[in-house]
């Protein structure tokens, strides 16, 4: 929507798509599918780029972009056997997805800051395990757990937004709570 005008970004090929974030330039990232399966893509002066998956991957989704341009999201696969799900952040840039080195087999970028500093979830214990809010700054992933004062009783499980100050917002459960 601008100056009362709705823009159809269109699709990749499978009929559907999602947008997700928009950047102060009016770049829009999300996720459409090209058939089966759906990959993240960039949308600008009217044209849908499909950003691809990482190597091994089979879908992918783009969660934010910053002002800069650079993107961050998800790529990964689901085991057709067990339905165990293998995720893995990215940040795309200069052309190219390359992973955010979270350790963990299923986690999500949800969302980066100009400086480039990434901030999602992941299951720090495997795929059955809680989910950890992660931030990932200067080639380093921390668990936000780490950093929040001992006996504070919370469980920080999802960081899902960062803004250029630094600040995080996500999602913090009860440490005793059962999830």
């Amino acid at each position: 929507w601008r100056n009362g005008v709705i823009t159809m970004l269109g699709h990749l090929g499978g009929g559907f798509g999602t947008a997700f974030d928009i950047n102060n330039a009016g770049q829009v990232v999300g996720s459409s599918y090209t058939g089966q399966m759906p990959h993240a893509f960039l949308w600008e002066n009217g044209v849908m780029t499909d950003l691809g998956v990482l190597p091994g991957d089979e879908d992918s989704g783009a969660a934010a972009i910053n002002n800069v341009g650079q993107i961050v999201g998800s790529s990964g696969r689901t085991d057709p056997d067990t339905y165990e799900t293998f995720y893995r952040p990215f940040i795309y840039e200069n052309g190219a997805m390359r992973p955010v080195p979270v350790p963990s087999s299923d986690s999500h970028g949800g969302d980066i800051n100009d400086a480039g500093v990434v901030v999602g979830t992941m299951r720090a214990g495997g795929a059955v395990s809680a989910h950890h809010a992660f931030i990932y700054a200067d080639g380093v992933v921390t668990n936000l757990n780490s950093l929040i004062p001992a006996g504070t009783g919370l469980h920080l499980a999802y960081a899902t937004g960062i803004n250029n100050a630094g600040q995080i917002v996500g999602v913090a459960y009860d440490a005793q709570a059962r999830y």
